[in-house]
């Protein structure tokens, strides 16, 4: 299986990216998460999140349907990706926060492939709450630099600045072909 994990603080465009990168290349298949927080405004079900009942979400916790889950960083609310939606002929993309990852890494095998696209330098797109930006790039940053001497050689770190990102997200051609150049090396 193969895996493209997009990071980055909240407001970031990682689920934008996302989508496009789905849109724009047939071998990406971005993972729509579920959640058991309130729909906000203009969020259509299935479309960002699958809203769950606390019961729905917790019936596929414990049967292990999840791979990506999230219960801590933004309680009381979890989050997770269905493993039913893995496609094995794709590359899978999940929008995932540090929790969301780590959690992730207890359960892919040893074979898969892991990548990583880490959003850095942000500039929040939309402001949540009084989150302190700065410091959750920083705690993202040490914890996957920490990731990436456990799983030497078999996980890929890719950077990309806000700013830049922000150029080439919803342009077909530099998107793609910044993701050639990177994963490629």
């Amino acid at each position: 299986m193969e895996y493209l994990f997009i990071l980055g603080p909240s407001g970031s465009g990682k689920t934008n990216l996302a989508k496009n990168l789905q849109k724009f290349n047939s071998k990406y298949k971005w993972l729509t998460q579920t959640t058991t927080r309130p729909t906000r405004l203009n969020e259509k079900e299935g479309r960002e999140y699958y809203f769950l009942s606390e019961e729905d979400y917790a019936f596929l916790d414990s049967h292990e349907d999840l791979i990506c889950q999230v219960k801590k960083e933004f309680a009381p609310y979890s989050y997770g990706t269905p493993i039913c939606d893995l496609d094995e002929t794709k590359i899978n993309i999940i929008v995932a926060c540090i929790e969301g990852f780590l959690d992730s890494l207890t359960k892919v095998k040893e074979a898969d492939t892991i990548s990583v696209l880490f959003i850095n330098n942000v500039k929040p797109e939309i402001e949540r709450d009084a989150r302190s930006f700065h410091d959750e790039e920083k705690y993202n940053k040490i914890v996957l630099e920490k990731v990436q001497d456990i799983y030497q050689g078999t996980f890929k770190l890719i950077e990309i600045s806000h700013e830049n990102l922000k150029k080439i997200r919803n342009n077909k051609r530099l998107l793609l072909e910044f993701m050639g150049e990177k994963w490629k090396k």
